[in-house]
């Protein structure tokens, strides 16, 4: 796990505990805010966690794996992912399920 996801993770511990402490006490203010925190943290935390690589393509290939995806019905995620597999493995002469 990623140091950033290691830190959401506690950053939740407080933010929870504040939260059960409001909603005891009856503050909606409060309520209202620290459950806004504890989703924006875990959303963050599950981004983080996901740990998904950006990589920029240029627009002509950005645009055909649209298109493509479009066409199958394969997300374009998958098909970058593959796209990328076996273009690894014509560079390394690894098949693509073994490296």
């Amino acid at each position: 796990m990623s140091r950033t996801a290691v830190l959401l993770a506690v950053a939740l511990l407080p933010a929870a505990v504040g939260l059960v402490d409001v909603l005891r006490d009856g503050t909606s203010d409060l309520v209202v805010v620290l459950a806004a925190t504890l989703l924006l943290l875990a959303a963050a935390l599950a981004s983080a966690v996901r740990d998904r690589h950006v990589v920029q393509l240029r627009p002509d290939l950005a645009a055909w794996l649209s298109a493509r995806s479009a066409a199958t019905g394969e997300p374009v995620e998958r098909l970058a992912d593959r796209c990328v597999a076996a273009y690894r493995s014509a560079l390394t002469g690894v098949p693509e399920d073994v490296a």
